[in-house]
């Protein structure tokens, strides 16, 4: 078998091991083809070892080695994501749309900020957070009393820093629910 008929064999089964990750991102098969890509990258690194390739077959090796490790890399940082609960899947938001719930703008930059959901007291921060956590399609499984504690904790060690009151806000920037503290304007002091 010639080297050029072996690369472009190479790059065929590249364009497979790519669809066969799309499919799992996409939420098709369960299992990540992990196995197949361990398998590509060693047929891959045994012809680039053995060599005996010209000059432009060793291009459109060195192209599909780079190509195969970014490609790798990436479905390596979406697999952590998604294992640490951090990705979204095509799966995820086709079942957003059938509940109903809006999905995620991917056109809104992350740094984007949206207004404040809510400002105010324990109880009420408490379930504005969890409510836009559920909104995102994020667990909430952060008890009252926990939060709460947490709350307190961080009103007194930043009103101790500044040396003023604080409140706190529900702020949602991008993918994440975050507690924002701002000074308490004369009408909001108790």
């Amino acid at each position: 078998m010639s080297s050029q008929v072996s690369i472009t064999q190479l790059e065929q089964e590249f364009q497979e091991l790519s669809k066969e990750w799309e499919r799992f991102f996409a939420g098709i098969i369960r299992v990540p083809p992990e196995k197949v890509r361990i398998a590509y990258g060693q047929q891959l690194r045994r012809i680039t070892e053995a060599g005996g390739v010209g000059g432009i077959d060793q291009y459109r090796l060195q192209q599909l080695q780079h190509k195969f490790t970014t490609y790798s890399q990436n479905w390596e940082r979406l697999l952590r994501e998604r294992e640490e609960g951090r990705g979204r899947s095509l799966a995820y938001l086709r079942a957003s749309a059938r509940r109903g719930a809006p999905p995620a703008q991917p056109s809104e930059p992350d740094t984007a900020r949206r207004p404040p959901v809510h400002q105010g007291k324990g109880d009420d921060l408490y379930e504005q957070f969890i409510s836009a956590k559920r909104r995102l399609g994020q667990p909430a499984s952060l008890k009252r009393e926990a939060f709460q504690a947490q709350i307190e904790s961080q009103r007194a060690q930043i009103e101790a820093r500044l040396g003023h009151k604080v409140r706190f806000e529900v702020v949602v920037e991008g993918d994440k629910v975050k507690l924002t503290a701002r000074k308490k304007g004369a009408s909001e002091q108790e």
